[in-house]
């Protein structure tokens, strides 16, 4: 896998790995997890996808700020800041435990 990228969004550094190319799927990983969880699934669906595996912000390598609100709908409004940062346009979404809750607002 490709080393992490870095997206300031909100003022906050979030971390994601990016794969292959195509229409981008963004993958968003549950509680107490991050992007390594899909490491066995990124180069799977990066032969046809632009694959991007995020870590929510307190996850993984993304900022991890005491003051912030780490809500579903907070995370939620973090991944649409995200889309549009990286001008991805449509964008499918495959989500895992929490990330569900964060994919549907």
């Amino acid at each position: 896998m490709q080393p992490k990228n870095i997206c300031n969004v909100f003022g906050n550094n979030i971390a994601y790995l990016r794969e292959g190319k195509g229409e981008p799927v963004i993958l968003i990983h549950g509680i107490t997890t991050y992007s390594f969880i899909w490491r066995n699934i990124i180069p799977l669906l990066s032969t046809n996808y632009d694959v991007i595996a995020i870590d929510l912000l307190g996850c993984g390598d993304s900022d991890k700020p005491l003051d912030v609100d780490y809500s579903i709908k907070s995370q939620a409004n973090i991944i649409v800041e995200f889309i549009k940062k990286l001008n991805l346009g449509k964008t499918h979404i495959v989500a895992h435990d929490i990330g569900g809750g964060i994919a549907q607002i």
